[in-house]
């Protein structure tokens, strides 16, 4: 079961979307300081979204730490390193691969929107 242990949250900036189904995945800072799900590559991710706001309303975002990510559909293993795809999903990635975010805690094979624990190893 997915854990969390969080570091550096913040909890300032709003929601430029609705995010409602977004929560635990990838997200990133506009030029206005709002929160959206990135959807072009490559992924520089601001950090994990921790709520589910709709938009306009506060958005709760974890740069450091354990968090729960949803992942994108493959075998994962603990120990191996993460990035994310460009609908905002972990996915695995080279340890030489750039942009990396962090490293899978707990491993699993499943269906896309699992959560994993994860150490979060943001810019």
């Amino acid at each position: 079961m997915a854990y969390e242990i969080p570091g550096e949250i913040v909890g300032t900036l709003g929601a430029g979307a609705d995010l409602s189904s977004d929560q635990f995945k990838a997200v990133v800072v506009s030029g206005t300081s709002v929160v959206l799900p990135n959807t072009t590559g490559p992924i520089n991710a601001f950090g994990v979204l921790q709520n589910a706001p709709s938009s306009g309303n506060a958005a709760t975002v974890m740069r450091s730490g354990v968090s729960k990510v949803a992942f994108a559909g493959s075998t994962l293993a603990a120990g191996d390193a993460f990035g994310f795809s460009t609908a905002g999903l972990g996915i695995a990635v080279d340890s030489t691969a750039a942009p990396r975010a962090g490293v899978i805690i707990e491993g699993s094979s499943g269906t896309t929107g699992r959560l994993l624990s994860c150490a979060l190893e943001l810019l």
